[in-house]
């Protein structure tokens, strides 16, 4: 574990200048017009006529709405000149793009339709935004429904200097992303050196996080827990499995939940390793040594009265894993200053801002010629 506290001789003023950002979560608003357009029929006319299953149905939602406090609306993607336009204004260099209502691929019950709306994003992600925009990278969407199908869409896009990852949502995925059926996504993900991104969220509107949503009473409630609870849920399911011992070369980031339940996680997990391990027999090392090796986004960032708490927090965690997200476009997004005040030395800042990132996911520093401009100078 690093161990290291703000010390003195630091340069007064650092700016956001003189740090590469880059953001790990930025959604996209896929339009189902649009995906139509990638999708193999027969499942090119489910989209079309909007059938009421996900990822792109309406629907139930948990929790009822006065009049006017929440609407349906038909989603609407953003253009990659207009989204590049929007990060530029908040310093962010390179920006790792995921999916917004395909987040909810997992509690799709048809197999063939759920690989097809993969296939169909992966087609649309590549074309729209990884092929023309500058700093835009992204993962690609795996099926959780169809394990050698969504390996095969990694081995076909492994070769794209843009594609750096593989995306898999936690909501309402079953069984967990540990169950070996699953390893044929894991062994393409190696092989081709793409990280595996587990992204919590999608799922607000339906009792589909791997518990039991029904005893929540408020949205309040849900969602204060459902993405960290989700993330940690997936994370003991990987251990008990033995997932990164399997794939000891398999680079792992969660997404979206923040960074408090991390340090909840290191303890509680090596605790529990000290009490009973029989059931983690693949483990050749207490959990937290393997957690040291994983990657933990920022978003949504807790916000403590005193910021030096969180200064705690990424010294608990290691300040090697964690990286910086916004979250952009949601109404939560977190600005880059939110991250960048947290009062730790200049050195860590620049690797949580993105250095770390650059590292974990393979992608070169960017030159001049990549760089956002500093509208918002930020200064230490």
């Amino acid at each position: 574990m690093a161990t290291w506290i703000p010390t003195t001789g630091i340069p007064s003023k650092m700016r956001l200048d003189d740090i590469p950002i880059v953001d790990l979560d930025v959604h996209l608003l896929e339009d189902p017009d649009d995906l139509a357009t990638c999708c193999d029929q027969p499942w090119r006319q489910v989209i079309e006529r909007r059938q009421p299953i996900p990822p792109f149905g309406g629907g139930y939602r948990l929790f009822p709405n006065f009049p006017g406090q929440w609407e349906p609306r038909r989603p609407i993607s953003i253009t990659p000149a207009a989204l590049r336009g929007d990060l530029d204004a908040l310093s962010i260099d390179l920006a790792v793009l995921f999916p917004e209502f395909c987040l909810g691929l997992a509690r799709q019950p048809e197999p063939a339709y759920a690989m097809a709306v993969a296939r169909a994003y992966n087609r649309w992600i590549m074309d729209r935004y990884l092929t023309r925009e500058r700093g835009f990278y992204g993962g690609i969407l795996a099926a959780p429904q169809d394990p050698e199908g969504s390996a095969r869409e990694i081995e076909r896009y492994a070769g794209e200097e843009r594609v750096v990852g593989v995306v898999l949502p936690t909501s309402g995925v079953n069984p967990l992303w540990g169950d070996r059926r699953y390893d044929p996504i894991y062994e393409a993900a190696q092989a081709a050196g793409l990280a595996v991104m587990y992204h919590a969220g999608g799922s607000l509107q339906m009792p589909a996080l791997p518990f039991d949503t029904r005893q929540f009473d408020s949205w309040f409630s849900l969602h204060t827990y459902s993405h960290n609870v989700a993330l940690i849920a997936s994370l003991a399911n990987l251990l008990g499995a033995g997932v990164p011992v399997r794939f000891p070369r398999l680079t792992m980031v969660f997404i979206e939940a923040g960074l408090s339940w991390v340090a909840h996680a290191l303890m509680r997990f090596d605790w529990a390793w000290r009490q009973h391990n029989d059931g983690l027999t693949l483990l050749t090392e207490p959990p937290s040594a393997y957690l040291r090796r994983m990657y933990f986004a920022t978003q949504p960032i807790e916000e403590p009265e005193s910021l030096a708490d969180m200064a705690d927090i990424i010294r608990i965690i290691g300040e090697e894993t964690v990286l910086f997200a916004s979250d952009y476009p949601h109404h939560d997004f977190d600005h880059p200053k939110k991250v960048y005040d947290i009062p730790v030395p200049i050195e860590v800042k620049r690797k949580i801002m993105g250095e770390n990132a650059l590292r974990a996911l393979g992608i070169p520093m960017p030159d001049a010629r990549q760089r956002a401009p500093r509208p918002l100078a930020m200064e230490r």
